[in-house]
């Protein structure tokens, strides 16, 4: 073959490499619309689903998930990508607007976040609702959550709430030196531990591990003597209070954050609604009534009793002296149970606690508390969502060991096993809260409520606060600005104080 030859065959290899590369290029560009965008001559020719996430905490998580499906042989591959907390559901719509070939395919939003997803086109509804159904897989707070417009449009992931948290070795007696004995255990355990040599452990070394053992074959549920001892209402607290002589270590019976109302609203979760059950229907707003006067006025005078300052007070300070045993009752949020279980690790909280749902305030007066759902949210943009669907079905039902352990939180469904028995409390407290709403007109109303129980804490009426609050959250609602509504009388009294004993 003559140089002239070779030269022109070895022009045409070349031009039909450029073509396919041009071809290559092309389809990896164009409108960011075509499924090949997600591909390249030199990495994995699967498709690819763009899981969106701003937790870091998830992060070690969602990749392990993303490895197993990807080594699974799906047709798809994940990618997980830490996003930008702040206006995260505005980034989410912009790359899906735009179509972006980095584009969420799923990700993971806070239930109150759903309504404007929904109406934004950023939510698919899913179809496949036998998990839905009914109580077998997810309870009543976590299908509320992803439940708007009657459709649901989201997957629930986790959950955060609020619970009880109650100091065991204080609750196993009443009188100072049951209280006075469970301190000196504590101050002293670390102290005795040091001295014992070969293997050997104190008393109080074998009771804690009894009682770890006995926890983990009960599935965390406490003793009889310690199930009667647990306050289900406030005026057992306060009973509890008026009759317990405290060890000089205790400072509170009972203190909690009054400033965040988180710790606050299930006073009033119970006897107002905003929004109905799924906090999606602005028709059904409830707030100025008699039995939330009522709950008001409680907590006013539990103000009064425990003396609670709202200038200093702080959820970290709260914890830390129910870690330090300064306090024997509190309310704290899901991360208590990872934060607890590092102090007890190093040291520093040296005492056995339990979890429990939150008190009523009489055995005839129920609360409710708050929750937070974060939902996977399947793109209502993506062209991917069968494939979505089915990673989402794999990360809940096919790979969620161990998720409490790696993130410090909990799924948001029935019968996940978890390593600590203390997340079984706060799952009984989310299965009886009430979700966030939904609706875009009402976005502010817990700053707005918080400061009307601030209010209340502070001295100032429980009705008329109550209805002010009312009144503007109407005024959002509706869009009347000039809505007043008439005053009620106010309700009789709950009487939570008892006598002082002699």
């Amino acid at each position: 073959m003559s140089f002239r030859s070779r030269l022109v065959s070895v022009l045409l290899v070349l031009a039909l490499a450029g073509v396919f590369v041009w071809t290559t290029f092309r389809d990896s560009t164009i409108g960011g619309k075509n499924e090949s965008a997600r591909t390249s001559l030199f990495s994995d020719a699967r498709r690819t689903l763009n899981l969106w996430y701003c937790d870091d905490t998830l992060t070690d998580y969602l990749n392990e998930v993303a490895v197993a499906w990807n080594d699974s042989g799906n047709t798809y591959r994940v990618e997980p990508r830490l996003v930008d907390g702040v206006e995260f559901l505005e980034s989410v719509n912009k790359a899906s607007v735009a179509a972006d070939k980095n584009m969420p395919d799923i990700y993971i939003l806070q239930d109150s976040s759903l309504g404007r997803a929904y109406e934004a086109g950023l939510a698919s509804e899913i179809t496949d609702g036998k998990d839905f159904a009914d109580d077998v897989v997810y309870p009543a707070a976590a299908r509320n959550a992803v439940t708007y417009q009657g459709k649901t449009v989201a997957y629930p992931f986790y959950f955060e709430t609020a619970a009880l948290l109650y100091n065991e070795d204080y609750l196993q007696g009443t009188d100072a030196s049951a209280g006075d004995a469970a301190a000196e255990e504590s101050s002293d355990e670390s102290a005795s531990a040091e001295e014992n040599s070969g293997g050997e452990t104190t008393p109080a070394e074998e009771s804690s591990g009894e009682e770890s053992a006995s926890a983990e074959e009960s599935g965390g549920a406490a003793s009889d003597a310690e199930s009667a001892a647990v306050p289900k209402t406030i005026q057992d607290i306060l009973r509890f209070a008026d009759q317990y002589n405290a060890p000089e270590n205790v400072t509170s019976i009972f203190n909690w954050d009054v400033n965040d109302l988180f710790y606050n609203y299930y006073f009033i979760g119970n006897t107002m609604s905003v929004g109905g059950d799924c906090g999606d229907d602005e028709s059904k707003i409830d707030i100025y009534n008699a039995p939330t006067i009522q709950a008001l006025q409680v907590y006013q005078k539990l103000g009064q009793f425990f003396s609670i300052d709202t200038a200093t007070s702080s959820y970290d300070q709260v914890l830390s002296d129910f870690a330090g045993g300064k306090s024997v009752f509190t309310v704290a949020t899901t991360d208590a149970v990872q934060k607890l279980a590092d102090w007890s690790a190093d040291g520093t909280f040296q005492w056995h606690y339990g979890v429990a749902a939150l008190p009523d305030i009489t055995d005839d007066f129920a609360t409710r508390g708050l929750s937070v759902t974060s939902c996977l949210v399947v793109n209502g943009y993506s062209e991917n969502k069968d494939a979505a669907n089915s990673f989402v079905q794999f990360l809940l039902n096919d790979h969620n060991e161990d998720f409490s352990g790696r993130t410090g939180y909990r799924l948001a469904r029935n019968g996940c096993k978890t390593e600590d028995s203390h997340w079984d409390g706060f799952y009984q407290a989310y299965t009886q809260s009430v979700p966030e709403p939904k609706m875009v007109a009402t976005e502010n109303f817990w700053m707005l409520a918080e400061n009307a129980m601030q209010q209340v804490w502070d001295g100032a009426e429980p009705n008329a606060t109550l209805k002010s609050l009312y009144e503007q959250v109407e005024v959002q609602v509706t869009g009347n600005t000039s809505f007043q509504t008439d005053a009620i009388a106010d309700p009789e009294e709950v009487d939570v104080i008892p006598e002082t004993s002699d």
